[in-house]
C-alpha cells in the first residue's frame, strides 16, 4: 500500500497487509478482530498485526519470481564453482613450481630455481618463506655465476704464468701467481708448486 500512497503509515500498512493476505490464514479471522487494529491503529496504539518477517518477504518474492531467482542461484552456482576451480589451479600452479624450484636447486641450477621461486611470489606475494628461497637462490646463482667467471680468469692466468714461465720470464709469471693468488687464495699450496716447479704436499 505505501507503494501506490507514501501517506499510508507502515503501522496501517501491517493492517492491510494482513488483511489481504494470500494465505487466509494469515487474515484476521474475523471483520471485528480488523476494526480493533484498525482502532488501535488511529489511536496510536499497539496493533496485533505485524509486517511479514525478511524470511516471508523472500518467499514470496521467490514464488513470484521464480525464473529471476532461478537465474541468479545458477549464475551463484556458476561463480562458486569458477571460484573454487580457480583456487584448485592456482594451488596446483603453486605445486609444480615449488617442486620445479627445489628441482632446480637440488641439480645447482640456481638461476632457474631463482626464476621459479619469482614466479611463485607473483601468486603468493606475502609467503616469506618463498621470498627468502628466491633472495637465497637468487645469491647462490650470482656467487656460481662469479665463481665460474674467476675459474675461467684463473685458468687463462695459469695459462699465462705457465707461458712466462716456459720463457723464463720470472717476473711475469711472478706477477700472474700473485693475481691468482688474490682471485683463488686457498690455491696457495698450487700457485706455490707452480712458482717453485715441483709440487708441494
Amino acid at each position: 500500500p505505501r507503494r501506490f500512497n507514501p501517506r499510508v503509515t507502515r503501522t496501517m500498512e501491517a493492517i492491510l497487509s494482513k488483511a489481504m493476505d494470500k494465505d487466509p490464514k494469515q487474515r484476521y479471522a474475523t471483520a471485528e478482530e480488523f476494526a480493533k487494529d484498525v482502532d488501535r491503529c488511529l489511536r496510536n496504539k499497539p496493533i496485533l498485526a505485524r509486517p511479514p518477517s525478511l524470511f516471508k518477504r523472500t518467499v514470496r518474492w521467490l514464488k513470484k519470481y521464480r525464473t529471476v531467482a532461478a537465474a541468479l542461484l545458477l549464475a551463484s552456482l556458476g561463480v562458486s564453482v569458477f571460484l573454487i576451480l580457480d583456487s584448485i589451479r592456482a594451488r596446483n600452479r603453486i605445486e609444480d613450481l615449488q617442486t620445479q624450484a627445489r628441482e632446480a636447486e637440488a641439480s645447482k641450477n640456481f638461476e632457474s630455481a631463482a626464476n621459479l621461486y619469482q614466479q611463485l611470489l607473483g601468486l603468493v606475494p606475502t609467503d616469506v618463506d618463498i621470498y627468502e628461497k628466491a633472495m637465497a637462490t637468487r645469491q647462490k646463482a650470482h656467487d656460481l655465476a662469479r665463481t665460474e667467471e674467476n675459474r675461467k680468469h684463473i685458468a687463462e692466468l695459469e695459462s699465462q704464468a705457465n707461458a712466462a714461465q716456459t720463457a723464463h720470464d720470472d717476473t711475469r709469471a711472478a706477477d700472474l701467481f700473485v693475481q691468482i693468488l688474490a682471485l683463488a687464495p686457498e690455491d696457495v699450496k698450487a700457485v706455490a708448486s707452480a712458482v717453485l716447479g715441483h709440487r708441494i704436499t
